[in-house]
């Protein structure tokens, strides 16, 4: 992707996150055991959504699927540390009696996972925006514990769509793959 088309997507959203616009307020709902992923909108270029984040809550360390993402936190704060493969990292052998992961869209399960090495971390405020692609490797964002309650929204661009993640867990010695779900798709819960 040309690198003017970068700079462009992360000055719109860093912009609409500055402007104050609550047109987003409708679709944020928090959930005690998980964030809350909504489908804005979207199509085969390109997808638009909505994460809301309890304080504590945080995604896997994930890949983007050879997709750009944008994020810009709306409100609260959200921390990004990015990683990538550890040099001569090997392979981490799948935890004895690790359970099989019981979350829907489950495609795959590698039964081992490259040990990994967080290079950076950043934390998101209103409007600041992040970027990530898989050539900067690995990420995982959350909402700091501390952080008040209700937690924390996000606005997130991929282009294209994600319509598979691996989601590493370096902790069980695993990766998995998965199609990722929505709580909303237009504002209708599905």
């Amino acid at each position: 992707m040309a690198e003017v088309v970068q700079v462009i997507a992360r000055q719109l959203v860093g912009s609409y996150a500055a402007s104050g616009s609550s047109d987003w307020r409708s679709l944020v709902t928090f959930n005690p055991h998980h964030y809350v992923r909504h489908l804005v909108d979207g199509n085969e270029d390109f997808e638009l959504m909505l994460i809301c984040w309890a304080p504590g809550q945080a995604s896997r360390v994930h890949n983007h699927a050879s997709s750009h993402c944008w994020l810009t936190a709306l409100e609260g704060q959200v921390e990004e540390e990015v990683f990538r493969e550890a040099p001569g990292s090997e392979l981490l052998p799948v935890r004895p009696g690790s359970p099989r992961p019981t979350m829907p869209g489950v495609l795959t399960l590698e039964e081992q996972c490259p040990e990994l090495q967080s290079c950076h971390r950043a934390l998101l405020t209103p409007p600041s925006t992040g970027y990530i692609n898989d050539s900067l490797g690995l990420h995982k964002v959350g909402c700091p514990a501390l952080t008040p309650a209700p937690g924390a929204v996000t606005l997130h661009i991929y282009a294209p769509p994600i319509r598979r993640v691996k989601l590493y867990e370096p902790e069980e010695g695993r990766v998995i793959t998965r199609v990722p779900g929505f709580f909303s798709i237009r504002g209708r819960r599905v």
